[in-house]
């Protein structure tokens, strides 16, 4: 539809609006988000903070036992998206993830809720190097924040770093402004550096690039969990399939391009070298030629064939997850024994 404008014509069309929040659009500001950039190369002119010093830390929640979106058959008389139900008893779990401007992440710092902090039979399948914490509603409180600064951050950027001082970029979490907290960064030469509010979905590295990324791997192993019937997650189920999450979601080359879409990577021209690919062709038959009738026969009657081998590779497969899944089931039943053997030698 045209409609005259006076001056010019103008191409317009009807569409749906969506709500947007109102705190969001306020700091969306021109004005504030030059502010803070300035603000962040003052404090790398100032201290000379090179390229790989620059870091940025944040947390995210996970939900356990949550049923993630899947393709289900239903009857054909179906109008609206069928619903799926979660179990009711969800538990859930935060980690603190921290990654630098060149790609590199540290090793997760992960808290659950929980009143006591119990290690038997955890934290099997974890790292070394990642760090377990408890709090009481699985938030990340000041002391959680704080010693993940000195026990965490510090220790394992301590050697990586190519200057004088250190960056941290992060939002204004409560957690985060802590008088011992900046205190910390002070002694350590870390150059804390605070986003506007309501400005980390345009700001932040980690929220703009990365943790749609990990969520989606997460919920895509929750999934497949389900499929070989498992439908709830505990916390050792977590334990399990985070590592692997994190593996699949975190490349360097996707941390690099989240600190470029918020601006925080020098405008340097970089030369990358192409990546050579191996193209496969096929050598051209002889048109005419009496073999070629029969091999297009021999490629037909194989096609039946590949069909039947595949589907035999998925069934395979789908045996070795279920079987891999009802022995870590095993186990776990196994760590539990444990646990209430112990618990009961201690309380008697």
């Amino acid at each position: 539809m045209w409609k005259s404008t006076g001056w010019r014509e103008m191409e317009i069309e009807s569409t749906i609006s969506q709500k947007y929040n109102y705190e969001r659009a306020k700091f969306e500001d021109p004005n504030i988000i030059q502010e803070y950039f300035d603000r962040v190369q003052e404090v790398i002119a100032e201290h000379g903070i090179l390229q790989e010093d620059i870091y940025n830390f944040d947390e995210t929640g996970f939900a356990m036992g949550l049923c993630a979106a899947a393709k289900v058959i239903t009857g054909s008389d179906r109008y609206a998206r069928p619903n799926l139900l979660p179990p009711c008893n969800r538990e859930w779990a935060t980690a603190i993830e921290a990654v630098d401007s060149i790609g590199w992440i540290l090793p997760s710092y992960t808290i659950f809720k929980a009143k006591k902090y119990t290690r038997l039979g955890w934290f099997e399948d974890v790292p070394d190097d990642w760090r377990i914490n408890i709090s009481d509603n699985r938030w990340t409180t000041d002391n959680i924040g704080l010693e993940w600064l000195k026990t965490h951050f510090i220790p394992l950027t301590d050697g990586r770093i190519l200057g004088k001082y250190r960056m941290l970029i992060f939002d204004g979490y409560g957690s985060h402004l802590t008088a011992e907290f900046d205190l910390t960064c002070t002694e350590n030469n870390i150059i804390p550096v605070c986003m506007p509010p309501h400005s980390s979905h345009l700001l932040q590295p980690l929220d703009v690039g990365c943790f749609a990324v990990l969520k989606r791997h997460y919920e895509q192993l929750v999934e497949q969990r389900m499929r070989l019937g498992f439908n709830h997650n505990d916390k050792i189920d977590f334990l399990t399939a985070f590592p692997t999450t994190r593996t699949m979601a975190y490349k360097a080359q996707t941390v690099w391009n989240s600190f470029a879409a918020t601006g925080l990577t020098p405008q340097i021209t970089r030369q990358f070298t192409p990546q050579l690919t191996t193209v496969i062709r096929r050598i051209d038959q002889l048109t005419g030629s009496p073999n070629e009738v029969i091999d297009q026969a021999i490629m037909r009657m194989s096609k039946p064939y590949e069909k039947t081998v595949n589907d035999l590779l998925i069934v395979w497969k789908e045996n070795k997850d279920l079987r891999a899944a009802h022995e870590k089931e095993k186990q776990k039943r196994q760590i539990s024994h444990e646990q209430l053997r112990h618990s009961y030698k201690v309380r008697f």
